[in-house]
């Protein structure tokens, strides 16, 4: 007892002399290691937050579940109140949207590409769809001047910026003529905040381009305003709806609009199901901050893992007399292992620390736009979590590592023998050769031993995490090169501003066919049917010039009556696939007619509808649904509605086209650039995120080959001094240490370039279906060209420096030395 005593003691003392002795370097390990797990740790916090943006957006904004898009069956001026009511409805408020002109801006703002909401019935903007704020103030709902600008508008827009409106006069709203430039009074507002809600995230996102500047600026303004100055011009009032808590029922909701507005098509959009076009992007985010916190920590495990060994092996030196006291294996372990708590300690409380101050960077992208609550945020499952595991890893490497120093004494290292390095002998490969892959693949033992395994998973990992990003990167441009990859086959689209224009659209459509700029082009027919119970967007597809159709993901398009194409979100919301019926009613008829699905497709975007949602039918098949149906309302809207669609050739302007054929048209067509989904833009807001990951597994493989490189001088100077008196020259010193690095990066290559392809096109699958899009095998060929000669060139600069110091070695003095 007395002598366990003692050697605790003992122990105690040598460990606290260890400290002492080199403070710094402890604490400096101890600093690595935290700054690595911190940017980890709040990385992987800030995947957290990322992937619950929008549900955290969404409870901050009372946001809408659902929104009766009246306007479309022309249902001009509805009233709302049975519907809010309604014992399911939480709240309800309705936007409008006149002809009320932005006629003036502040500079820079283009007034055009500005419009302005109100709030025509109930709690839009306060009890439903209440926005963020990011400046200044909500607009007094009792003053019609006031008005909030929403985040993502013109820059140039901010608190304080003015804007004049314009109505049309007394004689035009008699008329009907709204789309004559407005002669009514004008209307002087002012921007009093900067504002989000889920609303403009989702259901109408801004799809300006990555590096493009919003060119107009969207208002949203109040009850007051609406009473005052929209209330007589309204012709668009559409209602949103937030349920009571677990009863959601859009199917339900529509039936009872239905009734009450007597209207047999309603269409209702499901906002919480649209919302993957955003929540599609912030996925992405999601996983590639996940893999970038995962490659920080694997980083962190190898490199600090490296720094640890070297520590404890520093301290091995003095295990000779603490042996002669008495010191076992244990006890020499314990002595050898207690300093290191310094670092552990250090590293711990650096990981949160640090974390937390990180936290104010993430999200990053999307998620960032989203996010409301951006700053410092302590998310302590993670910081705990993590710095508990961190503590374990690093004790577990400590300890490890120290057993095995302290045993060293009693039981020599096996040594491990390479089947490569048997098969190079056997084949009569040179000494050269034989030896740098023997250093490569073969640790050794004893103070000799070389960190072979961390090299090669280094390398693995850095071809692996290379390839598979930019294989991943190449499905993401491949994507935004070619929009028909999601639906977008088409450059113009073309629509009748008013039911008269419909006389005039043939003869300028043809003059445009036969066009040099135009290279194909289609007439699709939409329609509002009742498909199992709900109304969908139903479109048609007639082919003018070229060819052009819709991207089909499964199956095929319909070509005769009785087939029918649907949406992938459509198909998944019936719970139907291809080979599966579906009922329609024709509108203004009660029968049901069973059509079979025989494609997934994806279909046009609109404000009203995803690209992902719909149905597709034959021209034939449409008109016998709808037959001879009035107008849906008051005339405004006839129950097929054309759009011209049209792709131009390479070089051509599509702007210019659609100039062409408004200024033919005199005003009656609305010709302008085709709609593209949000997704793309989303996919262009995450292309960095692959390159990040590729930059620190390239740091990975560097920090582990230049380890094991640069530990070979001194861990095998006695190998190497032993060939060089057997005949090796100082020249093929240095090829031995260049066929080392030359190994490590082969075997990096054969393993890591197989799996990166396979990874990266595993990942571009699933964003492939999850947006949803046409899967298209990607291939980083620039990245797979480029991996093999800059891993081995990579590999045999890291040699440069070691194998010159190996060419230098004095073999007489490195012998006498052992």
């Amino acid at each position: 007892m007395a002598r366990e005593a003692g050697v605790s003691v003992a122990g105690r003392m040598w460990a606290r002399r260890e400290v002492r002795r080199r403070p710094v370097a402890l604490v400096s390990l101890g600093l690595l290691a935290g700054l690595a797990a911190a940017v980890a740790l709040a990385s992987i916090a800030g995947a957290r937050r990322t992937d619950d943006a929008f549900e955290r957006l969404r409870r901050a904004t009372d946001a809408a579940d659902a929104v009766v898009f009246a306007s479309q069956v022309d249902v001009i001026d509805p009233d709302w109140a049975p519907v809010a009511a309604l014992p399911y409805v939480a709240a309800a408020g309705s936007f409008g949207l006149g002809p009320i002109s932005v006629v003036d801006a502040p500079p820079g703002v283009d007034p055009v590409e500005s419009g302005v909401f109100d709030v025509a019935f109930g709690d839009w903007q306060t009890e439903v769809d209440r926005p963020v704020l990011s400046e200044g103030r909500l607009p007094d709902p009792s003053d019609p001047h006031e008005v909030l600008a929403v985040k993502g508008s013109n820059p140039a827009v901010g608190v304080g910026s003015r804007f004049t409106l314009q109505r049309p006069s007394d004689e035009q709203l008699a008329a009907g003529d709204f789309w004559a430039p407005p002669e009514g009074p004008t209307i002087d507002v002012e921007v009093v905040g900067i504002g989000r809600s889920a609303f403009e995230m989702a259901v109408i996102p801004d799809d300006t381009p990555p590096g493009e500047v919003r060119e107009g600026a969207e208002l949203m303004a109040t009850p007051a305003f609406h009473e005052q100055f929209a209330a007589p011009a309204m012709f668009i009032n559409n209602l949103l709806v937030r349920f009571e808590p677990g009863q959601a029922d859009i199917e339900r909701l529509e039936a009872d609009v239905r009734r009450i507005l007597d209207k047999p098509e309603m269409p209702i959009l499901d906002a919480v199901a649209v919302s993957k076009r955003v929540t599609n992007g912030t996925a992405l985010e999601t996983r590639g901050l996940l893999l970038f916190g995962l490659a920080v920590a694997l980083a962190g495990v190898v490199l600090v893992g490296q720094a640890l060994t070297r520590s404890v092996r520093a301290g091995a030196d003095d295990l000779t007399p603490l042996r002669a006291l008495g010191f076992a294996q244990r006890d020499a372990a314990i002595a050898l292992a207690l300093p290191h708590l310094v670092p552990i300690a250090t590293a711990a409380i650096v990981a949160v620390a640090v974390g937390i101050g990180l936290s104010v960077l993430f999200p990053i992208g999307l998620g960032r736009q989203i996010d409301p609550d951006v700053g410092l945020h302590a998310d302590w499952p993670v910081l705990l979590l993590g710095a508990g595991l961190l503590v374990a890893v690093l004790a577990i490497a400590i300890w490890s590592t120290a057993w095995r120093e302290a045993g060293r004494h009693h039981r020599p290292a096996a040594v491990r023998d390479s089947r490569l390095v048997r098969a190079l002998r056997n084949a009569g490969a040179s000494v050269v050769t034989t030896t740098g892959a023997q250093m490569a693949l073969e640790p050794g033992r004893g103070q000799r031993a070389l960190p072979t395994r961390p090299a090669l998973a280094g390398a693995v990992l850095g071809v692996l995490g290379v390839v598979g990003a930019f294989t991943l990167s190449a499905g993401i441009d491949d994507a935004i090169s070619n929009p028909s990859r999601i639906g977008a086959n088409w450059d113009i689209e073309v629509q009748a501003a008013s039911p008269e224009a419909l006389d005039v659209m043939p003869e300028v459509l043809d003059a445009t066919d036969q066009g040099g700029d135009v290279v194909a082009s289609a007439m699709t027919n939409r329609a509002l049917l009742v498909i199992d119970g709900l109304t969908l967007p139903t479109y048609s597809l007639a082919p003018r010039k070229g060819d052009m159709g819709f991207t089909t993901l499964e199956g095929r398009q319909p070509v005769r009556p009785g087939e029918i194409a649907l949406g992938p979100d459509s198909a998944r919301g019936y719970g139907v696939g291809v080979g599966d019926q579906v009922t329609v009613r024709p509108q203004g008829d009660d029968r049901e007619i069973p059509l079979t699905v025989v494609g997934i497709a994806l279909l046009p975007t609109t404000p009203h509808s995803s690209f992902d949602q719909g149905a597709f039918v034959t021209d034939e098949e449409l008109h016998a649904l709808v037959g001879d149906a009035p107008p849906t309302g008051d005339g405004l809207t006839p129950p097929i509605v054309p759009t011209y669609l049209a792709s131009v050739r390479e070089g051509a302007s599509a702007g210019a086209v659609s100039d062409a054929i408004t200024e033919a048209g005199e005003g009656a067509l609305e010709a302008g650039p085709a709609t593209r989904p949000i997704d793309l833009v989303n996919l262009s807001n995450v292309r960095a995120l692959p390159v990040l990951f590729a930059v620190f597994t390239i740091v990975l493989a560097i920090g582990t080959l230049a380890h094991v490189s640069a530990s070979v001088v001194r861990r095998r100077g006695h190998d190497l001094a032993v060939m060089r008196v057997l005949g090796l020259t100082p020249r093929q010193t240095r090829f031995a240490l260049s066929w080392q690095a030359t190994t490590v990066a082969l075997i990096g290559l054969v393993i890591g370039l197989p799996i990166g392809l396979l990874v990266g096109r595993a990942s571009w699958r699933w964003v492939a279906e999850s947006t949803p899009m046409l899967y298209v095998a990607p291939l980083g060929l620039l990245a797979v060209l480029l991996v093999v000669p800059v891993s081995l060139l990579m590999a045999n600069l890291l040699a440069l420096w070691p194998g010159r110091q190996a060419a230098r070695l004095r073999p007489a003095e490195v012998l006498r030395t052992e």
